[in-house]
């Protein structure tokens, strides 16, 4: 999955420089392959903080690959020519180009109602009561703070992981769209842009989920738990940041926005909350394209996590 946009597509989700091409934009020469499943648990990737000292005025994902101060960004709305996905190598879901056009949607160059978009049924909140002919006879069962392909997709049969199984590329909406924003009111306030892979008519399950690890596995500032409104918050985030050190036995010892959800970590849902997308996203022709994302506890909760 190469990324390289042209110059009049260069666009830094957080620039203030209005040139072209953005000098904000990071350069991106790697490619990403789909994986395989392995016995090993995948890694996310190994950040460099960002310190007071060493802050720009224009935030370089590239360079520092960490999440900036929260802000609202600015989202430029779609227009014509072909749609490029990001590299997650060097930019980990915090950019996003000018334009979404994705050249086999016809969707794309409007905005359109935010009920005529519906999400794929294991996006969708699972009902307790399970049916072979309800969609949640279909279920995802996945810890966001281990890599999308450890998700597990429980059906009538055999459990699968995500990535063996062909929903994950199947489209993660009706009708197909070519980006989503993706926000969590448990986590940090930041968004996480999902596009489309190259050639394709929109984003998939897997497109999701993989957006929303890149950007909760982004390291961030220890200054920035200040942020929390109380000292009971500050303390579940450190307790978090323990347990997941002692648990995955990391050598990167930096906090990470995961560790902001305590014990909130198990998928639930993706769903509709115009009042969230009035909150986060300046531009109203893109509210039909932000989703909620709903999490659960890992213990005491209300639903059984079997």
């Amino acid at each position: 999955m190469a990324y390289q946009p042209s110059s009049s597509q260069q666009r830094s989700l957080f620039c203030q420089c209005n040139k072209t091409p953005c000098v904000c934009w990071p350069s991106a020469t790697t490619s990403s392959r789909p994986r395989a499943r392995s016995q090993s648990r995948p890694q996310p990737l190994v950040q460099q903080p960002l310190t007071g000292a060493t802050a720009r005025p224009h935030y370089l994902p590239a360079q520092t690959q960490q999440l900036p101060s929260p802000h609202t960004p600015s989202y430029m709305s779609p227009s014509a020519g072909p749609h490029h996905s990001p590299n997650p190598a060097a930019s980990p879901s915090l950019t996003v180009p000018s334009h979404y056009q994705a050249a086999s949607s016809p969707l794309s160059t409007r905005s359109p109602q935010a009920n005529t978009i519906q999400l794929h049924p294991l996006l969708k909140a699972q009902s307790i009561l399970r049916t072979p002919e309800s969609p949640s006879a279909l279920r995802l069962r996945w810890d966001v703070r281990d890599p999308p392909a450890t998700a597990i997709i429980h059906s009538q049969h055999e459990p699968e992981y995500l990535y063996e199984h062909p929903t994950s590329v199947a489209y993660a909406t009706s009708p197909p769209v070519p980006y989503l924003l993706v926000a969590c009111n448990d986590a940090l306030p930041w968004l996480a842009p999902v596009h489309a892979r190259e050639g394709s008519a929109g984003v998939t399950v897997r497109d999701v989920l993989e957006a929303i690890s890149e950007v909760i596995h982004t390291q961030v500032d220890a200054s920035m738990a200040q942020l929390l409104p109380t000292d009971e918050d500050r303390a579940r985030l450190y307790q978090a940041y323990h347990n997941r050190i002692k648990r995955s036995g990391a050598d990167n010892k930096a906090i990470i926005a995961v560790d902001w959800l305590g014990q909130k970590t198990l998928f639930v849902c993706l769903e509709r909350d115009e009042a969230l997308a009035r909150k986060r996203v300046k531009e109203e022709h893109m509210w039909p394209y932000v989703f909620s994302l709903k999490l659960k506890m890992r213990k005491g909760a209300l639903v059984s996590d079997a």
